[in-house]
């Protein structure tokens, strides 16, 4: 399912969200213009658990190998990775920002996207597979919204019987849908993919969304306009 629009309104402007977005699209043209090889890139810039295990073990100190945990947010593996990591902030990042606020909101990306990596180290403590992608944080953006929108709709691209079908899903069934998804493909062992770093950065969402909320918008967060429209 691919998310084209939602429809709760905003009462401001997001800032955060396109620079997030503006940021992950630079640092990605930054390795296509700098890194022939791109695993040269990953190697510098991707969180490796293993070497986040080992550093942690080994001394107390702060590590430069902890600064892959931010670096690694903004690196992605290829063009699909970009462009839909970044459709799915922009349809949905906007809208908890505006209810977080937009320095909460900042915080929680950035809180978020660290601890999903941490779940997935935790899975996978001696795996010297390179993590990359700012999936973790954006899981935990839909773990949020749902907690935040659980009235709102989503228009959404769906295939049905090959044929492309557009259809408006209640915010909850494709937020569900898409967590039992990550799931099952976790349980599974399915490749090339951290879903561990899903499962955790969405549950991290579900908490940090209430917690990291302004207390002056407790209230309203949890009540959804009457008005609505898809962009």
């Amino acid at each position: 399912m691919i998310p084209l629009g939602d429809s709760p309104k905003k009462k401001r402007v997001s800032y955060i969200t396109p620079v997030l977005i503006a940021g992950n699209v630079l640092f990605f043209l930054y390795m296509l213009l700098f890194f022939p090889d791109v695993s040269a890139f990953y190697k510098v810039y991707g969180l490796n658990p293993a070497q986040i295990t080992s550093a942690f073990q080994t001394s107390s100190a702060f590590q430069p190998v902890y600064w892959t945990f931010l670096s690694s947010m903004f690196s992605h593996g290829g063009w699909w990775h970009l462009i839909s990591n970044m459709l799915f902030l922009w349809i949905f990042g906007d809208n908890v920002e505006d209810r977080m606020g937009k320095f909460f909101f900042l915080i929680f990306y950035l809180l978020a996207g660290t601890g999903a990596a941490i779940v997935q180290i935790l899975l996978q403590p001696n795996s010297n597979v390179v993590m990359v992608g700012a999936s973790g944080a954006i899981s935990a953006i839909m773990g949020a919204y749902l907690v935040l929108y659980p009235r709102a709709s989503v228009m959404t691209l769906v295939p049905i019987l090959l044929f492309p079908v557009i259809l408006r899903i209640p915010a909850v069934v494709f937020m569900v849908f898409w967590f039992l998804s990550q799931i099952i493909n976790l349980v599974m062992g399915t490749s090339g993919v951290g879903w561990g770093a899903h499962v955790g950065g969405f549950i991290i969402g579900l908490l940090l969304g209430w917690i990291l909320i302004p207390m002056n918008k407790a209230t309203s967060a949890r009540v959804i306009g009457e008005n609505h429209y898809f962009r």
